[in-house]
């Protein structure tokens, strides 16, 4: 992407049994990811902060692959599928861990809230008390007037509703993935006025 000259190793990783023996694993329960945010009463997604996420590996349970099963050389079918199986005590663990945290047992006890965004599971997502036009004032007039356009203030109204939804949807204790949505979507409505341009800008 920069430009520069790379040098690509395109060799097969090869594995022996021992070094699949020895991997380090961690375990990270689910639930371990989520901050609680006391402000807001909610859950925060933590999985993408780099110094949480650090910490949770360096405390998480160890887990060894206690061995390697594979198809009996010259067999031509095999029930087996590729991927890690779990022993059916780690997978109890696991149930009976999430079943023992704050967030599920608050989950459990109210069926009508998302404790992750704090609102009911029957109320919209988009439903916030501002429209587009308490954040973006458009001068009708002096559009039509510089760019020799018709403004369909309905159009215009309808169009900016879904972008209204994204950039609500967006919306967390965390601003800047909403802001970075709301300046996307202002740039692209911006690129709608310019492209129906259907003459020289007074």
């Amino acid at each position: 992407m920069s430009g520069e000259r790379v040098n690509v190793n395109n060799k097969p990783l090869e594995l022996t049994y021992d070094d699949l023996l020895n991997v380090d694993l961690r375990l990270i329960e689910s639930s371990d990811t989520y901050k609680y945010n006391i402000k807001y009463d909610v859950y925060e997604d933590m999985s993408d902060d780099e110094e949480y996420m650090n910490k949770l590996y360096k405390n998480a349970t160890k887990l060894k692959i206690v061995g390697v099963v594979t198809a009996k050389k010259g067999s031509t079918s095999s029930a087996l599928s590729p991927g890690v199986a779990y022993r059916k005590e780690l997978i109890d663990h696991i149930i009976n861990y999430a079943n023992s945290t704050t967030i599920v047992e608050k989950q459990l006890n109210n069926s009508k809230l998302d404790v992750f965004s704090g609102k009911n599971f029957d109320e919209k997502k988009n439903n916030f008390d501002f429209e587009f036009s308490d954040l973006v004032s458009v001068d009708k007039k002096k559009l039509e007037s510089a760019f020799n356009i018709k403004i369909d203030q309905a159009a215009l109204a309808k169009q900016t509703e879904g972008y209204m939804a994204e950039i609500s949807n967006a919306i967390t204790t965390d601003t800047n993935p909403a802001r970075e949505c709301f300046v996307n979507n202002l740039n692209t409505i911006i690129e709608g006025l310019f492209s129906s341009i259907a003459g020289t800008i007074s």
